[in-house]
């Protein structure tokens, strides 16, 4: 069986967790020194308007704030990340930077106190796949991703957490873009008059069904971002966009069936 070098970078990082943080660290720096973004958001660069207002739920270590902030130096950025450890990272990291708002909490359908799940392989806490419902944060890490996968290794810590609806927040996004380990879907029902009202361009993750329904339901229709267009009915490799026809007048991208 062929190695797959992605699986094996990624097994490597398990073995020396200290690679994972440098990786992200690399890899903000190389954002700021190219002047390039984070693939699974270049699209915001095409966003008519300087000042968007911006709602990014699971931000996690800041790569896709890093990019629209590349992008969109004078953008309103409001990140939603319920890890603390990763919201006081990202509080810090762009103190200064521009106008960004970070809550250390999470986004569902209801007002609640709920436990995530953090998964921990050999004592690397993977943090940024953590999930409000365990078998999401457990499955993840499994013998198909992971070279000399160990199960005994696998434990899952929960964490305590508060969540808001967006709905209550008063907000007006330009872009809404949705990353919440599986739970997407809840963060739509509780975003939906916002997104009724407003009718941000969505980001969110590639090839999930439930999350293209609940969209769908909302008058959207999904697009792949390649080649600086939009494809109608696309995947893209890992975000697809969500949009509505009077976006076409909000994006300099063109359109293509």
């Amino acid at each position: 069986m062929p190695v797959s070098a992605k699986k094996f970078a990624r097994s490597v990082s398990l073995f020396f967790p200290a690679l994972r943080q440098r990786r992200v660290a690399a890899q903000l720096a190389l954002i700021g020194w190219t002047r390039r973004p984070w693939r699974p958001v270049e699209a915001v660069g095409g966003l008519v308007g300087a000042d968007p207002v911006i709602v990014d739920v699971g931000a996690s270590r800041g790569l896709s704030v890093a990019s629209m902030l590349m992008m969109k130096p004078a953008a309103r950025i409001v990140a939603f990340e319920p890890i603390k450890d990763l919201a006081d990272a990202l509080r810090a990291r762009f103190q200064g930077r521009g106008d960004v708002r970070v809550f250390g909490c999470a986004l569902s359908d209801s007002d609640d106190v709920m436990t995530i799940h953090v998964p921990v392989y050999r004592g690397c806490v993977m943090d940024t796949l953590a999930a409000l419902r365990r078998e999401d944060a457990a499955d993840w890490i499994n013998p198909e991703r992971v070279y000399w996968f160990d199960p005994r290794e696998l434990t899952v810590k929960p964490q305590r957490v508060d969540v808001l609806r967006l709905d209550d927040l008063n907000l007006a996004p330009d872009i809404l873009k949705i990353y919440a380990q599986s739970h997407e879907p809840e963060v739509i029902a509780g975003a939906e008059q916002t997104i009724r009202r407003h009718a941000p361009a969505i980001m969110a993750p590639a090839r999930i069904p439930r999350i293209d329904a609940s969209l769908r339901d909302l008058g959207y229709a999904r697009f792949a971002f390649r080649d600086n267009t939009f494809q109608a009915e696309g995947e893209g490799d890992y975000t697809s966009w969500y949009l509505r026809p009077e976006h076409r007048d909000r994006f300099i991208y063109p359109w293509r069936k």
